[in-house]
């Protein structure tokens, strides 16, 4: 892998969700391309959470409750096999290995984003105060922002546009690296509403 092939640092006025943010509109884009919306319907409603409107997935159906807008219960129900962080224990695989097509650790970040933020249905900017990022990013667009440092070892590849974006400070750790084929960009901006 290369280094980093652009870095700009620079002041950018801050827009409208600019900061990553995502509302309902987009996050029900994750759930329905991922094959979550196959069983979690309005006529199926596995365990009673049904992704396909704002209002169903804040009542987080019989096992949740609202608890699912809040941490990282989201989440955690996804990606950790047998969670039994609702009160009740679920056997075998973790969601994203029941589904047809599990979702990437970017997708994933976008959802914990999006409940950190307090789960809005309309995208509204928020900004986290700091953010480390390890995941590697591949063959993704997105941007991130954070009201004061931003620390990254993670990689960048296979086509993506990353921006990273803080208040005061962006580092760059041991491993972090992007390849040839994609665009990474740092900025050192407020991050607005």
């Amino acid at each position: 892998m290369a280094s980093i092939i652009s870095v700009a640092i620079t002041n950018l006025s801050a827009q409208n969700c600019n900061s990553g943010a995502l509302g309902w509109a987009a996050v029900e884009s994750i759930f329905s391309s991922n094959g979550c919306v196959g069983c979690h319907n309005s006529t199926s409603a596995v365990g009673g959470l049904d992704l396909t409107s704002y209002q169903t997935f804040a009542n987080g159906g019989i096992k949740c409750g609202s608890n699912i807008t809040l941490g990282t219960t989201l989440t955690d129900i996804i990606t950790i096999d047998a969670y039994a962080g609702c009160r009740t224990s679920l056997t075998g695989q973790s969601m994203n290995d029941r589904v047809l097509g599990a979702m990437d650790s970017l997708e994933i970040l976008k959802l914990q984003r999006w409940v950190t933020a307090g789960v809005p249905e309309i995208c509204q900017d928020f900004c986290i105060t700091n953010e480390f990022i390890s995941i590697t990013l591949s063959n993704a667009t997105y941007h991130f922002n954070v009201n004061v440092s931003l620390t990254a070892n993670n990689t960048v590849v296979n086509g993506s546009n990353i921006n990273y974006e803080a208040g005061d400070s962006i580092t760059l750790t041991n491993g972090f690296s992007v390849d040839t084929s994609s665009n990474f960009f740092a900025f050192i901006g407020e991050c607005g509403f």
